[in-house]
């Protein structure tokens, strides 16, 4: 059984958002189930949301990293989070639990890869595919 933990600033800096957290943390409850069966995978998935810097010309939505046995934790990139749809979270977040998939099944290295080998990488070329694809399920079915 899949385990979400979605850890949130308490400070001040809290985000402001449209939709109220609790909308926010159903949605991305909501893509890692709905990816998690779809690949047949059972991650811990942790959640934390922070300002990420540019790098390289653009500033990242998300990272994912591996932290140890099962446990993995997704960045979410808080200004970026404060406007962004359903649609656009669920991308992002499936996006990232490719990554997930990529490193149970031995093809994805935890690092850092810039400019075109980047953008025409085959591990992103796969996550960008399915994360268009989970779009569609969740806004579609439910």
């Amino acid at each position: 059984m899949n385990k979400v933990i979605a850890s949130f600033p308490t400070s001040g800096n809290i985000i402001s958002v449209e939709q109220n957290m609790q909308d926010i943390i159903d949605i991305m409850t909501r893509t890692v189930l709905m990816t998690s069966e779809y690949f047949k995978m059972d991650p811990i998935i942790e959640f934390d949301v922070c300002e990420m810097s540019e790098d390289q010309g653009f500033t990242p939505l998300a990272y994912f990293s591996h932290m140890y046995d099962d446990l993995y934790l997704i960045e979410l990139n808080k200004r970026w989070l404060a406007t962004a749809t359903r649609g656009e979270i669920v991308c992002v977040v499936s996006h990232e639990m490719v990554h997930v998939m990529q490193h149970l099944r031995g093809d994805k290295e935890v690092g850092h890869v810039t400019g075109l080998d980047y953008i025409f990488a085959a591990d992103e070329r796969e996550a960008r595919g399915y994360e268009m694809a989970f779009e569609e399920m969740e806004l579609t079915y439910v």
